[in-house]
């Protein structure tokens, strides 16, 4: 047996983080742009100077954006939520279309009758017609098959010509020159946020929209349901993961555990122990090779890497490549993670897991078929070993195809 450990790579660890992600997409998006516009024989610095002095030069630009920002912002919320439950909505302007409608019918009926009552008389109408929008779109994706983002997107054509029906008759002003209704009564009007100017309430309720949702979402049970639902094989995988520090503690997760299965699977904690986790790789000539060691290091407000450390919260874990252990550390679980990889019988590629203190190693698990997603730590672990994302794939593939020809040779009769 061999045992070949590279020798690790530096990388600045701030290259991983949410924000230089963030960063590095909108400097992307506005090269991009500016290559496009380059290419339509115009000055890129000209359209974003135009962009920036509409939306920022004056305080009524200001106040305009603001305005027409805030339904927007409203349709993102549900749009977020949709596809925090795995549901591709791509309908949101045919719902704010349908939403407009039905908020504009409320609030030009109701002046008369409601009074001051018509404002949220048209507001609940608005939230009742988008919902119901989508609600069709809905039953016809559960009860046809058709998927969610043809439907819905589908359905904002349907939305526009309807809403221009009723603008270009019952509803539209006349001799306006333009479809649009009649003017709203005052009392249909939202509040104005600051006074002798246009700008209303509408953005501070989009805003807080936003905030109920991220409360609903991770705060409260319903959320971690609606974002299980969404997470699939992945949040199967946790559900019910608990760690118990009290007896009340573990008759609590006792209960969480039950509401997914009929049979527990109770473990001692490890209490002070390090996630240490090594990649290893088996060439095409049988070589096994063990790379840089990685710990995972979850964020005290989860204790534990749980589901939601791992996948939802961009904050929830550290993942430090090199692992900081003493040399002989290193080595040792390098061989164990070798060991491991031959004894239970793997081929070409492994992932595998320890927890250690000071003085023992425990094997954890062995990852047989481990991610290479954006936080996947076998490719992150052969590249700071100084193996590329594509040399790692050109020996996985040459390995499959030895692995191939080694069998070729075998009787099956």
């Amino acid at each position: 047996m061999t045992v070949t450990a590279i020798a690790p790579t530096q990388r600045a660890a701030w290259r991983g983080t949410l924000a230089w992600r963030v960063i590095l997409s909108v400097v992307w998006s506005l090269v991009v742009t500016g290559i496009l516009i380059l290419m339509a024989g115009k000055n890129p610095f000209v359209a974003y100077q135009s962009i920036v002095l509409g939306a920022f030069g004056s305080w009524p630009r200001v106040v305009v954006g603001l305005n027409k920002a805030a339904p927007y912002m409203l349709a993102g919320v549900g749009v977020a939520l949709c596809f925090r439950g795995n549901v591709a909505n791509m309908g949101a302007e045919g719902q704010i279309a349908i939403g407009g409608l039905a908020a504009s019918v409320a609030a030009l009926v109701g002046a008369g009758a409601l009074g001051p009552a018509v404002l949220p008389a048209a507001l609940i109408a608005g939230v009742l017609g988008g919902a119901a929008w989508a609600a069709i779109a809905a039953a016809i994706n559960l009860t046809r098959g058709v998927h969610e983002v043809l439907v819905t997107l589908m359905m904002n054509f349907i939305a526009w010509l309807i809403v221009a029906e009723f603008l270009h008759g019952p509803m539209g002003e006349i001799d306006a020159g333009f479809p649009q209704t009649p003017m709203f009564e005052n009392v249909a009007w939202l509040p104005k946020l600051v006074a002798r100017t246009d700008l209303h309430i509408g953005i501070v309720i989009a805003v807080l929209a936003a905030v109920v949702a991220h409360i609903m979402l991770w705060r409260t049970v319903t959320g971690f349901r609606w974002r299980l639902a969404g997470a699939s094989d992945k949040a199967a995988h946790y559900a019910g993961v608990s760690r118990a520090r009290s007896a009340e503690e573990f008759s609590g997760s006792c209960e969480l555990a039950f509401r997914y299965d009929h049979k527990l699977l109770i473990e001692q904690a490890l209490v002070g122990v390090r996630e240490i986790e090594c990649s290893v790789l088996e060439e095409a000539g049988g070589e096994v090779l063990a790379s840089a060691l990685g710990e995972i290091v979850p964020a005290d407000k989860h204790g534990f890497y749980s589901y939601q450390a791992k996948y939802i919260d961009a904050d929830g874990a550290v993942l430090r490549i090199p692992a900081e252990l003493s040399p002989q550390q290193a080595a040792r679980i390098q061989e164990l993670a070798v060991q491991v990889f031959r004894v239970l019988g793997c081929g070409g590629m492994a992932r595998v897991d320890f927890f250690v203190t000071q003085d023992d190693i425990f094997v954890n698990e062995a990852n047989t078929l481990p991610g290479f997603t954006s936080i996947s730590m076998y490719p992150k672990l052969w590249e700071a070993s100084g193996l590329s994302q594509s040399e790692l794939m050109d020996r996985l593939i040459a390995h499959a195809l030895a692995r191939h020809e080694r069998r070729r040779v075998l009787s099956f009769e």
